[in-house]
């Protein structure tokens, strides 16, 4: 991180406004570059125990899932006196020629009621939607698990 008269983005923490107005333009555009370079090296690091944190629970994240059919959702793990949440959430793709085509067979009302215009269906409407219809809907919806999120937290 760049320095400033001995100083670095740490600085901003304790720096009034009196003392940020004396600041010269180069040395806010200095600081400015520090927190950037800062923002990137938080989102490498993040990326690397994101990593770690995929690697030592996705497996058993996802046959837990997979143990009660899901592919989708949120599962715990206790380990080493945490409870590590994983959680995946889903991806929902619509195929649009086929969803035109389920939403323009059924009568106006409830194609309205069930399709946006972009041509997707929201999942609540989705879930809650009677079998013949959600039978209908299902041939042109896709779901893909997104990246899964883990929380961990102290047991006590």
């Amino acid at each position: 991180m760049p320095a400033i008269n001995n100083f670095t983005i740490a600085a901003l923490d304790s720096l009034t406004p009196a003392e940020m107005a004396e600041l010269p333009v180069s040395a806010l555009a200095e600081l400015q570059a520090g927190l950037n370079d800062a923002r990137k090296e938080i989102e490498r690091r993040s990326g690397v125990l994101w990593a770690e944190l995929d690697r030592r629970f996705h497996a058993r994240i996802t046959a837990l899932l997979h143990a009660d059919g899901k592919d989708t959702g949120t599962k715990h793990l206790a380990e080493d006196g945490y409870d590590v949440l994983g959680e995946i959430s889903k991806k929902v793709a619509w195929d649009q020629q086929k969803l035109l085509a389920v939403i323009r067979a059924m009568p106006k009302k409830i194609g309205d009621h069930y399709a946006k215009v972009e041509l997707s269906v929201a999942e609540a409407k989705y879930r809650a939607a009677p079998p013949d219809i959600r039978v209908k809907l299902e041939t042109a919806r896709t779901v893909k698990p997104g990246k899964p999120v883990y929380k961990l937290t102290p047991l006590n």
